[in-house]
């Protein structure tokens, strides 16, 4: 007797029955290895740094600045994530920073990360950690956008609102 809580191309279990179960478990092994390296979280802080793997943030997580003038020179701490299926953990990737204001370059640079394959982590993403402490100049009111890529693929973006302090009459 069939069991009538069975759907098509399945057996009593619920596991696939035939060729439609296989091309489904093959549709998934590809959609798996299809996937790339991508930034998974870009944040600014005061200070940002990554100790034993895991990121440590002061004064972090902000969206404006009010410098009370022009150029504000800083120390821009920028903290991102950049997620790497396991299929790409042995691979080298670049992350390339870059800040802007308007057509203004800021800051632009580009690190090398390559991962390994840890022990008991077959199959698992990895999500790799990275801090970096600079200096900027930022020269005038107005918007400035952080984008973050890995291996040139779309951009990760933070956008950062840049108004003049109101000064207080003596």
């Amino acid at each position: 007797m069939s069991d009538p809580e069975a759907t098509p191309n399945q057996g009593p279990a619920g596991e696939p029955d035939g060729a439609d179960g296989l091309e489904g478990v093959l549709e998934a092994a590809e959609a798996t290895l299809s996937r790339k390296p991508e930034i998974d979280y870009l944040l600014v802080a005061d200070r940002a740094e990554v100790v034993n793997g895991k990121l440590y943030l002061m004064g972090g997580a902000w969206d404006r600045i009010q410098p009370p003038n022009f150029p504000h020179r800083m120390i821009l701490g920028i903290a991102l994530g950049v997620r790497i299926p396991f299929a790409h953990t042995d691979d080298q990737h670049t992350v390339a920073v870059e800040m802007q204001q308007d057509e203004q370059r800021l800051v632009g640079f580009e690190a090398k990360l390559t991962t390994g394959r840890p022990p008991g982590m077959a199959g698992m993403d990895m999500l790799v950690p990275m801090a970096f402490n600079i200096p900027v100049a930022i020269p005038a009111e107005g918007q400035v956008v952080l984008r973050a890529s890995v291996d040139g693929r779309a951009p990760r973006r933070h956008e950062i609102r840049v108004t003049q302090r109101a000064q207080r009459p003596a």
